[in-house]
């Protein structure tokens, strides 16, 4: 265990990334199956897949952190680093949507960072494409193509991790 002052190793760096990864790949996949299933509460919560969809962003979100959490090891070779560049890529609007959703309050009274963002759409969701895309503030994601970036990340990650530890 290091004290506050010493600097972490990358093996303690890829340790925590990877207890990261892990949990968020579990909860991608969770989410991804519950958007794709029919729950018990359907009958009662019609936004009962908005509400997953939008767990399933703050989880992609929380695994692009912990990519960026393995990039700050100096043995990564810029390997982390074009993988974050490729999700990135791959789902542009995930940050903005993330951000929309945990400032919700500040977007609420029209005082939200993004003042093209309008309070009166804040409601109006589109579930498209069998209910496998979510449109939202004129932002689409396609639940596959997140679940397809969100696994060559983690992939990219846990190759690294294993790369550091053969030494």
């Amino acid at each position: 265990m290091t004290t506050k002052n010493e600097i972490a190793d990358s093996e303690e760096i890829f340790n925590r990334a990877m207890i990261r990864a892990n949990r968020a790949m579990f909860t991608i996949q969770m989410q991804v199956r519950r958007i794709g299933s029919s729950e018990p509460e359907d009958s009662s919560f019609l936004g009962r897949r908005i509400a997953d969809f939008e767990f399933l962003v703050v989880a992609a979100t929380r695994l692009r952190r912990a990519g960026n959490l393995a990039k700050k090891a100096q043995e990564t070779n810029g390997e982390i680093a074009n993988a974050l560049s490729a999700f990135d890529k791959a789902l542009p609007e995930l940050k903005k949507l993330r951000d929309i959703a945990e400032h919700i309050d500040e977007y609420s009274v029209d005082d939200g960072w993004d003042k093209s963002i309008e309070r009166q759409y804040l409601e109006n969701f589109a579930v498209t494409n069998g209910g496998k895309t979510f449109t939202w503030l004129d932002c689409s994601i396609h639940v596959d193509e997140l679940s397809d970036a969100c696994l060559d990340l983690y992939r990219a990650v846990k190759g690294a991790k294993e790369q550091v530890e053969a030494g």
